[in-house]
């Protein structure tokens, strides 16, 4: 186990039986070379929160602390009960339905309240998809994504 793995781990558990959450925390480094911690257990739930804004919290705090003083620092990804996955899939159907509301309308769509990695699956998803174009304005955290028909750079008229 590596340096940084081994602190991931111990900070998360730390945290979470801080919090007071039953929570057990495995860790490996994935096929990506990042730390990977999994979190099961009772209280996953709560340590997720509401549209992994919890989660999202805790591995920003573990990162930060597992990788004090490390140049370049090692990525750490935490997850519970699957969450990343359902909610990618979840982005992605989102992506499609704003994307048929933009061909529909012929009105751009906008888009709040999206951290950077979500609203990298919209842009992936609906680069995908095709018809559509799609971009980040503004600044965080009020960023937003905008959503509009694709124009054809040559003729200036919509695909």
């Amino acid at each position: 186990m590596s340096d940084v793995q081994e602190k991931a781990e111990l900070t998360m558990r730390e945290i979470l039986a801080r919090m007071g959450l039953r929570v057990d925390v495995a860790s490996r480094i994935d096929e990506e070379g990042r730390v990977a911690l999994e979190l099961s257990g009772d209280d996953v739930a709560a340590a997720i929160g509401q549209k992994g804004q919890t989660l999202d919290a805790l591995q920003l705090v573990v990162s930060r602390i597992a990788n004090r003083g490390l140049s370049p620092p090692v990525f750490v990804v935490a997850d519970g009960a699957g969450f990343r996955g359902k909610r990618e899939g979840t982005l992605r159907e989102m992506a499609l339905r704003l994307r048929e509301k933009a061909l529909a309308t012929q009105e751009p769509v906008t888009v709040e309240g999206m951290n950077a990695a979500e609203r990298r699956v919209i842009h992936g998803a609906l680069a995908e998809a095709g018809g559509v174009s799609s971009r980040s304005e503004g600044h965080e955290p009020h960023r937003v994504l905008v959503i509009e028909r694709a124009i054809d750079s040559s003729s200036g008229s919509p695909l």
